[in-house]
């Protein structure tokens, strides 16, 4: 994940891959939670995948897991990791 705050805000860029999470916890009093990703399903769920494994570094799988987004504030970052 990479982080940058600007004047208007702040913006957020993940890479997920595997089972883990990456949240961003907005402030006391907003009930939003941005999830920056989806875990993967299916057949993979739950097994070891790595960026450098073959068929996970292509075009097309790179944009299908990275994220964007973009934020007034928050109060907390958390990437959960799969044991």
């Amino acid at each position: 994940m990479a982080f940058k705050k600007f004047d208007f805000g702040y913006f957020a860029v993940s890479f997920w891959i595997g089972d883990g999470a990456m949240v961003i916890c907005r402030p006391n009093g907003t009930d939003k939670v941005l999830v920056l990703g989806s875990p993967d399903s299916g057949d993979y769920a739950g097994q070891t995948r790595f960026l450098t494994m073959p068929g996970e570094i292509n075009p097309a799988k790179v944009r299908e897991r990275t994220y964007f987004s973009f934020f007034d504030d928050f109060q907390s970052i958390f990437w959960l990791p799969t044991a």
